[in-house]
């Protein structure tokens, strides 16, 4: 199997609604965090390189981005998944955007995992791309 189109959740709840077209990726993101904005839909651009995929978010509300580098696993009870290690840049310390970040607090990394659930709305069940 190779990384395909569909909904993908993480272990966090948040979920990657992804489309897959050749080498590159779009969709959106549902973040399950309270902030930026729970359930808004945010856009996603990246590219994939076989088992290999990099997306990223722009959360402009809050002045910051997150990037994903991860790759496509089948576990070994058949689940599909993507295991990412992610970094979020943020420009200031506080909601409001007035407390600037020194420039190496401006970074957090951390991993998650997202495990296939379903084609998206209007994709056939078991179709690739």
């Amino acid at each position: 199997m190779t990384l395909r189109s569909g909904i993908w959740i993480n272990d966090g709840g948040s979920e990657l609604h992804l489309t897959v077209n050749g080498q590159n990726v779009e969709g959106f993101y549902i973040t399950a965090a309270a902030r930026p904005r729970e359930g808004h839909h945010y856009p996603i651009a990246g590219f994939i390189n076989r088992d290999l995929i990099g997306f990223v978010v722009s959360w402009q509300e809050c002045n910051s981005l997150t990037s994903w580098c991860g790759r496509y696993n089948v576990e070994d009870d058949g689940r599909e998944c993507i295991r990412t290690v992610w970094h979020l840049g943020r420009l200031f310390e506080d909601a409001q955007g007035t407390v600037p970040n020194p420039v190496w607090s401006t970074f957090i990394t951390n991993t998650c995992n997202y495990y296939y659930t379903g084609p998206l709305a209007g994709q056939v069940a078991g179709q690739g791309a």
